[in-house]
């Protein structure tokens, strides 16, 4: 397989601490050839890392050659795009009409309306169009997954965040984060992630509706930054979500599955699997994000023109939708949201 020439627009955190090291431990799949970022100060700190002698090009918003001049290159094949949730939507249908392969950062879209819109713009296109929900790849989840498929039944799961976003926190600190232009705030930012996990690894992807309870507890994360809601399934079944960034209590992270023959329990670092009495535990690296495994994906599905499920925009819309929903359903005192 030849390497993909690929640009990365952004340079912000998770470009340089996640999608810059898998790109260069993936030679073989891909060969970084330029970086975007809207100053030339911050696409330059990109190269800082990489080293300036690799020949990668630096393109801005406020040098002579911007964004335009990038996507009209035609040894460029694909882009990955990291940049402000606002920001994404015109980026990519750019992108994509200059004929460029995209992965983009999620959520999909600020609002489900225009992730829809955004659907239909590049449903007839010959390029890939994938959303980059790196939790459908984290090895921790995808164990969790196959798991659940021996359990038979679905019955119920039981979904739990708790952390605490710190005013020092280095993604507080990005000025799109602190003065958030979009529903939700961090509970729609990083509630995607948790909604891909609830889909993915529960199986259960028919929902009939939810209700959310939200509210705000901490003055520097507006508007809310706590959730609790409730899914209910099409066939009757329903599940729990407890979702808080502002919690200064115990930092917790466990999701509990249970059906006919058992249950799985997934934390940070392990998942137990019990089926009929039998109890498994296996560890994990809690730190792995499963961004390597991504990219090999979107290396494949360049290659052979046959898009990983796992990156699909239909699914980080229907991610989207979950917590849109429970946000929705928050600002009406938890009324009952139809899922379509």
């Amino acid at each position: 397989m030849s390497p993909v020439n690929i640009a990365l627009l952004g340079a912000g955190i998770f470009i340089k601490e996640e999608y810059l090291p898998a790109l260069l431990s993936l030679a073989n799949h891909f060969v970084l050839k330029a970086v975007y970022s809207r100053s030339k100060k911050s696409a330059d700190s990109v190269l800082e890392i990489v080293g300036k002698d690799k020949g990668i090009d630096l393109y801005s918003d406020d040098s002579h050659q911007g964004l335009d001049e990038l996507l009209s290159r035609t040894d460029i094949q694909a882009v990955i795009i990291a940049l402000p949730i606002l920001a994404q939507t015109e980026i990519i249908q750019k992108s994509l009409q200059k004929g460029k392969h995209v992965l983009a950062e999620k959520p999909i879209a600020p609002t489900v309306a225009e992730g829809e819109e955004l659907l239909k713009f590049s449903s007839n296109l010959k390029q890939l169009f994938c959303v980059a929900e790196n939790y459908r790849f984290i090895p921790r989840l995808v164990f969790a997954r196959e798991q659940v498929g021996r359990l038979g039944k679905f019955q119920t799961f039981n979904f739990v965040r708790q952390t605490y976003i710190h005013q020092d926190n280095q993604y507080y600190n990005t000025l799109w984060r602190k003065n958030p232009g979009y529903q939700g705030g961090f509970l729609l930012d990083g509630g995607v992630h948790h909604a891909a996990t609830i889909r993915f690894i529960t199986r259960q992807d028919d929902i009939d509706g939810l209700l959310g309870i939200t509210s705000l507890s901490r003055d520097h994360l507006p508007p809310v930054d706590s959730l609790d809601g409730i899914v209910k399934f099409k066939d009757g079944t329903s599940g729990t979500l407890s979702l808080r960034v502002g919690s200064k209590g115990r930092t917790n992270n466990e999701t509990t599955i249970v059906a006919e023959k058992g249950y799985v329990i997934v934390t940070e670092d392990s998942v137990v699997t019990c089926i009929d009495g039998q109890q498994e535990h296996r560890t994990f690296n809690g730190l792995e994000t499963g961004v390597k495994q991504e990219l090999e994906a979107f290396a494949c599905s360049i290659v052979t023109g046959k898009k990983d499920d796992r990156l699909s925009p239909e699914k980080a819309l229907l991610d989207l939708r979950m917590i849109e929903g429970f946000l929705n359903s928050g600002e009406k005192n938890g009324a009952y949201q139809k899922f379509w």
